[in-house]
């Protein structure tokens, strides 16, 4: 049946369709999703005071309590309801309910349903087909997580549900402008009227390696379910998936621990000592480079007083090798400063630290170094004397711009990639990726890591090395 001219328009704008939607013809999906974005602004509101008439004052600090899957004390003091409130607000609407077998609970409400289960039976009379159908279709969108294929600014959204294994195109205009593809998002995707929209989205995307551990629930959820994932099985694991969720949350917002090269937590010792003579020190403890600088390559450097005799020098402490990347010959576990009767030793952990002044010890007589003092900086310090970004962006932007420094980078990433495929991985469980590609699982792991080092290297400018590097392992591979 068509709509008169002084009819209200069908879009629900309130107003008459003639000054409305009938000389703007509308496109269909446009105009679909004009009316179900009203009418959710609206119905949420309602929704929101059933739940409070219908259902205990305390329901919504039980659900919200599910919702981060009861953290104990500690974990809820570091954990904020607000940052979740895009997912929650629609989780509880739309999916929590009391549980019929919980003979504990002394909730008030009706068991089994949902929210929006029970407005339903109560005024779903009062909606029209369309509108029943996106309640409906909200109440059976479970929660999963979605990687992002394309954009399209201004329009829509294209993604892959990684726990379903399907395509989606979410009409959502403001997504398509801030979300970035590759990135990982939670939430649920809600289909009625002939479109697809989001029903809860997560503040923040995660970052391609998020797929993960999202590879490795799905494949633990496959093996439950017999290989056939649905929406019920989604529903079923709940709970582990916004555990998942919560955790990814977590990993993404908190400051990680911050570690030297040894996986040692890093903080910078500054020790200092009363010397001899400089000359007899230096003699003691040149060693410490390990040939990867000379003797006379040091003293060229260094300081002489009008006799001749050494006054100041420096000693970089050098270990063989890189415990993180294979592709270099040393790594520099820190620097000692001779300045006539002083030394100063600078490292980044409490256990270099330790092992440095061990060393000094056994290669010095009491006499001859004496120990004074450690100044101690830790890592939010250094972080937050250090100079801003800008100031030292120029000089590495022109360091990187030499072809010896960026050969020297081609020639130490080259070294790292012919060696990634027979590391051990923590990401891999421990297995090499040689090893985790004989497997479906493993060569989807081991893909989600080069992914997300091509992109990488696409963004750092030089400094992660070639992209031909990579290309050379997933041949190597058979990816």
């Amino acid at each position: 049946m068509s709509t008169g001219r002084n009819e209200p328009c069908p879009c629900g704008s309130g107003r008459k369709y003639k000054k409305c939607c009938l000389n703007t013809a509308p496109d269909p999906i446009n105009y679909m999703k004009q009316k179900l974005d009203r009418f959710h602004n609206r119905v949420v509101g309602e929704l929101l005071r059933h739940a409070a008439k219908t259902f205990d004052p305390e329901a919504l600090d039980e659900a919200a309590a599910e919702f981060l899957c009861w953290p104990d004390e500690e974990d809820a003091a570091e954990m904020d309801l607000a940052d979740h409130e895009t997912l929650f607000y629609p989780w509880f609407l739309f999916k929590w309910r009391i549980d019929p077998d919980d003979g504990e609970c002394v909730l008030a409400g009706p068991r089994g349903l949902s929210v929006v289960q029970s407005y339903l039976q109560t005024h779903g009379r009062k909606l029209d087909p369309v509108e029943r159908e996106s309640l409906e279709a909200c109440a059976n969108a479970p929660l999963s997580f979605f990687e992002v294929v394309e954009l399209t600014p201004g329009h829509s959204v294209t993604l892959r549900d990684l726990l379903l294994d399907r395509d989606l195109r979410v009409h959502d205009k403001s997504a398509s402008a801030t979300l970035h593809q590759g990135g990982v998002v939670f939430g649920s995707v809600v289909e009625a009227g002939g479109i697809a929209l989001f029903g809860a989205l997560s503040e923040i995307a995660f970052k391609p390696t998020a797929r993960l551990g999202i590879l490795s629930l799905r494949d633990r959820m496959s093996m439950g379910c017999g290989g056939q994932i649905t929406a019920e099985t989604l529903e079923e694991y709940d709970l582990e998936i916004r555990a998942l969720y919560h955790d990814l949350f977590i990993a993404h917002t908190t400051m990680p621990a911050l570690c030297n090269t040894d996986g040692e937590k890093l903080s910078l010792h500054s020790l200092r000592y009363t010397i001899s003579t400089p000359q007899k020190v230096f003699d003691a403890l040149k060693g410490l480079t390990n040939d990867f600088v000379t003797e006379e390559e040091m003293l060229e450097q260094a300081e002489f007083d009008h006799a001749g005799h050494l006054c100041k020098v420096k000693i970089p402490w050098l270990k063989a090798g890189n415990p993180k990347n294979g592709g270099m010959e040393n790594t520099v576990h820190g620097h000692l400063f001779i300045n006539d009767a002083a030394m100063t030793c600078e490292v980044n952990s409490a256990e270099r630290a330790a092992r440095l002044r061990t060393i000094i010890a056994k290669s010095l007589t009491a006499g001859d170094a004496v120990y004074q003092t450690t100044v101690i900086q830790s890592a939010a310090a250094m972080m937050r004397d250090a100079p801003p970004s800008a100031a030292i962006s120029g000089p590495d932007a022109d360091l990187m711009a030499l072809p010896e420094v960026r050969e020297q980078i081609d020639q130490m990433m080259r070294k790292h990639w012919e060696k990634w495929p027979d590391m051990e991985l923590p990401a891999l469980h421990g297995q090499t990726p040689r090893q985790a590609v004989r497997e479906e699982l493993g060569r989807k792991l081991v893909n989600v890591l080069l992914e997300d080092a091509e992109q990488s290297c696409r963004t750092a400018n030089g400094t992660l090395g070639s992209l031909d590097n990579l290309l050379k392992v997933r041949r190597a591979l058979g990816l």
